[in-house]
Protein backbone atom coordinates (compact mmCIF):
# COMPACT_ATOMS: atom_id res chain seq x y z
CA UNK A 1 0.00 0.00 0.00
CA UNK A 2 1.35 3.35 -1.04
CA UNK A 3 1.93 5.66 2.18
CA UNK A 4 -0.34 8.42 3.03
CA UNK A 5 1.53 12.13 2.75
CA UNK A 6 0.20 14.22 5.87
CA UNK A 7 1.29 17.46 7.11
CA UNK A 8 0.18 18.07 10.65
CA UNK A 9 -0.29 21.61 11.67
CA UNK A 10 1.37 23.46 14.68
CA UNK A 11 -2.10 22.41 16.57
CA UNK A 12 -2.26 18.37 16.12
CA UNK A 13 1.91 17.61 16.03
CA UNK A 14 3.24 17.43 19.07
CA UNK A 15 -0.13 15.21 20.58
CA UNK A 16 0.52 12.90 17.43
CA UNK A 17 4.50 12.37 18.85
CA UNK A 18 3.64 12.06 22.69
CA UNK A 19 -0.34 11.05 21.84
CA UNK A 20 -0.61 9.79 26.06
CA UNK A 21 0.24 13.16 27.38
CA UNK A 22 -2.97 13.99 25.41
CA UNK A 23 -5.40 11.43 27.39
CA UNK A 24 -8.21 13.92 28.13
CA UNK A 25 -8.08 15.00 24.35
CA UNK A 26 -11.32 14.02 22.67
CA UNK A 27 -9.28 13.13 19.96
CA UNK A 28 -6.73 11.16 21.94
CA UNK A 29 -7.94 8.06 20.46
CA UNK A 30 -7.31 9.05 17.12
CA UNK A 31 -4.02 10.61 18.00
CA UNK A 32 -2.90 7.11 19.35
CA UNK A 33 -3.95 5.47 15.42
CA UNK A 34 -2.04 7.90 13.83
CA UNK A 35 1.30 7.71 15.95
CA UNK A 36 0.85 3.71 15.24
CA UNK A 37 0.40 4.66 11.32
CA UNK A 38 3.55 6.83 10.87
CA UNK A 39 5.19 4.14 12.60
CA UNK A 40 4.19 1.66 10.73
CA UNK A 41 4.79 3.59 7.44
CA UNK A 42 1.46 3.77 6.60
CA UNK A 43 1.76 7.80 6.97
CA UNK A 44 4.06 9.92 6.43
CA UNK A 45 4.56 12.92 8.20
CA UNK A 46 5.93 15.85 7.39
CA UNK A 47 5.98 19.53 9.88
CA UNK A 48 6.29 22.82 8.31
CA UNK A 49 9.12 24.50 8.85
CA UNK A 50 7.50 26.99 10.16
CA UNK A 51 6.70 25.53 13.16
CA UNK A 52 10.52 26.32 14.18
CA UNK A 53 11.44 29.36 12.51
CA UNK A 54 8.32 31.87 12.82
CA UNK A 55 6.43 30.33 15.32
CA UNK A 56 9.59 29.39 17.78
CA UNK A 57 9.36 33.23 18.30
CA UNK A 58 7.42 33.64 21.30
CA UNK A 59 4.42 36.20 20.83
CA UNK A 60 5.28 38.81 23.17
CA UNK A 61 8.38 39.49 21.02
CA UNK A 62 7.66 39.04 17.50
CA UNK A 63 7.51 42.72 17.13
CA UNK A 64 10.76 43.26 18.61
CA UNK A 65 12.19 40.67 16.56
CA UNK A 66 11.07 42.46 13.19
CA UNK A 67 12.34 45.90 14.94
CA UNK A 68 16.06 44.36 15.15
CA UNK A 69 16.38 42.15 12.26
CA UNK A 70 18.75 43.04 9.14
CA UNK A 71 19.14 40.55 6.53
CA UNK A 72 22.81 40.06 5.78
CA UNK A 73 23.84 41.75 2.58
CA UNK A 74 26.72 41.43 0.50
CA UNK A 75 28.22 42.82 -2.84
CA UNK A 76 31.33 40.68 -4.80
CA UNK A 77 33.21 42.54 -7.74
CA UNK A 78 35.10 40.20 -9.84
CA UNK A 79 37.34 41.47 -13.04
CA UNK A 80 37.03 39.40 -16.00
CA UNK A 81 39.46 40.21 -18.69
CA UNK A 82 38.61 43.69 -19.24
CA UNK A 83 35.25 43.02 -17.60
CA UNK A 84 33.70 44.10 -14.18
CA UNK A 85 31.41 41.67 -12.55
CA UNK A 86 29.54 42.03 -9.54
CA UNK A 87 27.33 39.19 -7.65
CA UNK A 88 24.88 40.34 -4.76
CA UNK A 89 23.88 38.10 -2.31
CA UNK A 90 20.92 38.46 0.80
CA UNK A 91 20.78 36.36 3.76
CA UNK A 92 18.87 35.70 6.80
CA UNK A 93 19.93 37.30 10.12
CA UNK A 94 20.87 34.51 12.20
CA UNK A 95 21.91 36.65 15.27
CA UNK A 96 18.05 37.97 16.17
CA UNK A 97 16.05 34.72 16.42
CA UNK A 98 16.14 33.70 19.58
CA UNK A 99 16.90 29.95 18.55
CA UNK A 100 14.76 26.78 19.96
CA UNK A 101 13.96 25.72 23.28
CA UNK A 102 14.23 22.53 25.30
CA UNK A 103 10.19 21.89 24.89
CA UNK A 104 10.28 21.81 21.15
CA UNK A 105 13.50 19.86 20.88
CA UNK A 106 12.10 17.43 22.51
CA UNK A 107 9.22 16.93 20.34
CA UNK A 108 11.24 17.53 17.25
CA UNK A 109 13.62 14.56 18.72
CA UNK A 110 10.97 11.95 18.47
CA UNK A 111 9.38 13.13 15.32
CA UNK A 112 12.77 12.61 13.31
CA UNK A 113 13.13 9.17 14.93
CA UNK A 114 9.47 8.20 13.60
CA UNK A 115 10.05 9.46 10.17
CA UNK A 116 8.96 13.18 10.15
CA UNK A 117 10.91 15.14 7.89
CA UNK A 118 9.92 19.18 7.90
CA UNK A 119 8.92 20.65 4.60
CA UNK A 120 11.39 23.56 3.57
CA UNK A 121 9.92 27.08 2.87
CA UNK A 122 12.03 28.59 -0.27
CA UNK A 123 12.11 32.47 0.54
CA UNK A 124 14.61 34.96 0.19
CA UNK A 125 17.03 36.04 3.09
CA UNK A 126 14.29 33.41 4.80
CA UNK A 127 14.03 34.01 8.75
CA UNK A 128 16.51 30.91 10.12
CA UNK A 129 16.37 29.44 13.67
CA UNK A 130 20.26 29.10 14.63
CA UNK A 131 19.64 25.83 16.26
CA UNK A 132 17.52 23.91 13.27
CA UNK A 133 19.68 21.53 11.17
CA UNK A 134 19.37 21.38 7.87
CA UNK A 135 19.83 17.92 7.58
CA UNK A 136 16.57 18.13 8.86
CA UNK A 137 14.73 19.10 6.04
CA UNK A 138 12.76 16.91 3.12
CA UNK A 139 15.66 16.25 0.30
CA UNK A 140 13.89 17.55 -2.66
CA UNK A 141 14.38 15.62 -5.97
CA UNK A 142 12.79 18.35 -8.02
CA UNK A 143 13.88 21.66 -6.23
CA UNK A 144 12.40 24.11 -9.16
CA UNK A 145 9.57 22.59 -9.72
CA UNK A 146 8.69 22.86 -5.30
CA UNK A 147 10.38 26.05 -5.44
CA UNK A 148 7.82 27.34 -8.30
CA UNK A 149 4.53 25.60 -6.94
CA UNK A 150 5.42 27.54 -3.31
CA UNK A 151 6.02 30.76 -4.68
CA UNK A 152 2.65 30.60 -7.14
CA UNK A 153 0.69 29.61 -4.33
CA UNK A 154 2.28 32.21 -2.17
CA UNK A 155 1.80 35.23 -4.37
CA UNK A 156 -2.38 34.06 -4.48
CA UNK A 157 -2.92 33.75 -1.01
CA UNK A 158 -1.46 37.59 -1.23
CA UNK A 159 -4.16 38.22 -3.89
CA UNK A 160 -6.82 36.91 -1.43
CA UNK A 161 -5.42 38.93 1.32
CA UNK A 162 -3.92 35.81 3.55
CA UNK A 163 -0.65 34.19 4.12
CA UNK A 164 2.07 37.22 4.63
CA UNK A 165 -0.60 39.65 3.01
CA UNK A 166 -1.73 40.58 7.14
CA UNK A 167 1.88 41.40 7.76
CA UNK A 168 2.35 43.25 5.41
CA UNK A 169 0.08 45.81 5.39
CA UNK A 170 0.81 46.36 8.81
CA UNK A 171 4.71 47.13 7.57
CA UNK A 172 3.26 49.49 4.79
CA UNK A 173 1.26 51.35 7.09
CA UNK A 174 4.13 52.63 8.72
CA UNK A 175 7.11 52.01 5.95
CA UNK A 176 7.10 55.89 4.77
CA UNK A 177 7.65 56.70 0.68
CA UNK A 178 11.19 54.98 0.00
CA UNK A 179 11.11 51.97 2.64
CA UNK A 180 9.89 48.54 2.01
CA UNK A 181 7.24 46.92 4.33
CA UNK A 182 9.89 44.74 6.28
CA UNK A 183 11.28 48.33 7.70
CA UNK A 184 7.73 49.60 8.17
CA UNK A 185 7.09 46.98 10.92
CA UNK A 186 10.79 48.54 12.48
CA UNK A 187 8.22 51.55 13.15
CA UNK A 188 5.39 50.08 14.17
CA UNK A 189 4.24 51.77 17.62
CA UNK A 190 3.78 49.25 20.72
CA UNK A 191 -0.04 49.22 20.03
CA UNK A 192 0.85 46.93 17.43
CA UNK A 193 2.14 44.14 19.17
CA UNK A 194 -0.71 41.87 19.25
CA UNK A 195 -1.54 42.45 15.41
CA UNK A 196 2.31 41.53 14.81
CA UNK A 197 1.75 38.60 16.55
CA UNK A 198 -1.49 37.49 14.95
CA UNK A 199 -0.16 38.13 11.48
CA UNK A 200 2.68 36.25 12.38
CA UNK A 201 1.14 32.81 13.17
CA UNK A 202 -0.95 33.92 10.19
CA UNK A 203 2.15 33.99 7.70
CA UNK A 204 3.49 30.70 9.54
CA UNK A 205 0.41 28.73 8.61
CA UNK A 206 0.14 30.56 4.67
CA UNK A 207 3.79 29.68 4.47
CA UNK A 208 3.11 25.73 5.74
CA UNK A 209 0.13 25.06 3.36
CA UNK A 210 2.18 26.35 0.44
CA UNK A 211 5.36 24.24 1.33
CA UNK A 212 2.43 21.18 1.56
CA UNK A 213 1.17 21.83 -1.72
CA UNK A 214 4.53 22.31 -3.57
CA UNK A 215 5.38 18.59 -2.01
CA UNK A 216 2.43 17.19 -3.17
CA UNK A 217 0.90 15.64 -0.47
CA UNK A 218 -1.98 14.46 0.35
CA UNK A 219 -3.83 15.95 3.47
CA UNK A 220 -3.30 18.67 5.72
CA UNK A 221 -4.24 17.49 8.82
CA UNK A 222 -5.43 20.70 11.48
CA UNK A 223 -8.06 21.48 13.83
CA UNK A 224 -8.01 25.12 13.19
CA UNK A 225 -11.01 26.97 12.57
CA UNK A 226 -9.67 30.35 11.87
CA UNK A 227 -11.81 31.39 15.45
CA UNK A 228 -9.62 34.21 16.44
CA UNK A 229 -8.57 35.01 12.73
CA UNK A 230 -12.11 35.16 11.60
CA UNK A 231 -12.56 35.17 7.70
CA UNK A 232 -9.27 36.47 6.72
CA UNK A 233 -7.05 33.50 7.99
CA UNK A 234 -5.73 31.19 5.34
CA UNK A 235 -7.36 28.43 6.92
CA UNK A 236 -11.12 30.23 7.69
CA UNK A 237 -13.85 28.28 5.84
CA UNK A 238 -14.00 30.78 2.79
CA UNK A 239 -10.40 30.29 1.98
CA UNK A 240 -10.06 26.93 2.57
CA UNK A 241 -13.12 26.07 -0.11
CA UNK A 242 -10.72 27.98 -3.20
CA UNK A 243 -7.37 26.08 -1.54
CA UNK A 244 -9.30 22.48 -2.37
CA UNK A 245 -11.64 23.84 -5.48
CA UNK A 246 -7.90 25.56 -7.39
CA UNK A 247 -4.85 23.62 -5.94
CA UNK A 248 -7.09 20.21 -4.98
CA UNK A 249 -6.05 20.52 -1.05
CA UNK A 250 -7.42 18.24 1.27
CA UNK A 251 -7.83 19.80 4.65
CA UNK A 252 -8.27 16.93 7.60
CA UNK A 253 -9.13 16.81 11.13
CA UNK A 254 -7.63 13.78 13.44
CA UNK A 255 -10.73 12.05 13.63
CA UNK A 256 -11.27 12.39 10.14
CA UNK A 257 -7.91 11.06 9.07
CA UNK A 258 -8.44 8.29 11.02
CA UNK A 259 -11.68 7.41 9.22
CA UNK A 260 -10.13 8.25 5.71
CA UNK A 261 -7.67 5.86 6.29
CA UNK A 262 -10.15 3.64 7.70
CA UNK A 263 -7.74 1.15 8.81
Amino acid sequence: MTPTKVTFDSNVWQAVIFPHKYSSDSSFSSFIKINKYVREKIILGFLGEPIFTLEAIKKRDRQSYFQNYIPSFSVQEKIDGKEMKMSISFGPDNTSHPGSNPYIDYYLSEALDMGFRVLPCPRLAWIENPDFKTEWLLLLENINDYEDKFGKLIDEMTVNECGCYHLQIIGEQYQGSTKHWIDGLKLAPPSEEKNVAKALAEWADGDSIAAHYANGNDYFCTRDKAGNAGQNSVLSEKNKQWLQKKYALNFITPDDLVSQLNL
